[in-house]
């Protein structure tokens, strides 16, 4: 049995309005379109939009070119690795330069977004932070709940203008007894 046409180097020349299928150009020769190979099963899907200009390999197994499918993803001058990519580095680089990078050395995992993130949880979500957590906003932040609570030894407000809450455990300086005017939607621990 002879290899030669079962595999070919080509590029994709046209992207079909499926999003699955792709012609490639061996030569002077363009395919019909063709299933270009992408990870998926029943246990997990994952799409990456094609391109036209890509380098894929044309795998024709019955030694039919139009009877084959594409494989693509080799990296080449016009398709450069990710910067930060390496032996222990997996990068997700995309086209507007948000990048998600895991380091298995370092355990860290770092993501970048070029513009706005939402996330949506269905159910009950909980974060354990083993060290420090330090949250910037340039602009405003937002909560909404039903209730919130803070578990702390200290909690400082920071450069608000409050200067301290009233507690039903606060004694009044003047009479001596627990505060009538205590606060009714800000609780605290003394």
């Amino acid at each position: 049995m002879s290899w030669q046409g079962l595999i070919s180097v080509g590029k994709i020349v046209e992207t079909h309005s499926s999003g699955v299928l792709a012609k490639a150009r061996i030569l002077d020769r363009a395919t019909d379109f063709l299933p270009v190979l992408a990870f998926a099963n029943s246990y997990k899907r994952r799409y990456e939009p094609i391109r036209e200009g890509e380098m894929v390999l044309i795998i024709a197994p019955q030694g039919e070119i139009d009877g084959g499918f594409l494989l693509r993803g080799s990296f080449h001058a016009n398709c450069q690795k990710p910067d930060g990519a390496n032996s222990h580095t997996e990068v997700s680089a995309y086209e507007d330069g948000t990048t998600i990078k895991y380091d298995t050395k370092a355990k860290k995992l770092d993501v970048l977004l070029a513009g706005g993130c939402n996330i949506n949880i269905t159910g009950d979500a909980a974060i354990t932070i083993g060290g420090n957590l330090t949250a910037t906003i340039a602009n405003n932040a937002d909560i909404t709940a039903k209730a919130v609570t803070i578990t702390a030894d200290n909690v400082d407000i920071g450069k608000s203008e409050i200067d301290g809450i009233v507690t039903g455990k606060c004694n009044c300086m003047l009479l001596g007894i627990p505060h009538a005017f205590k606060s009714a939607t800000v609780k605290a621990g003394m």
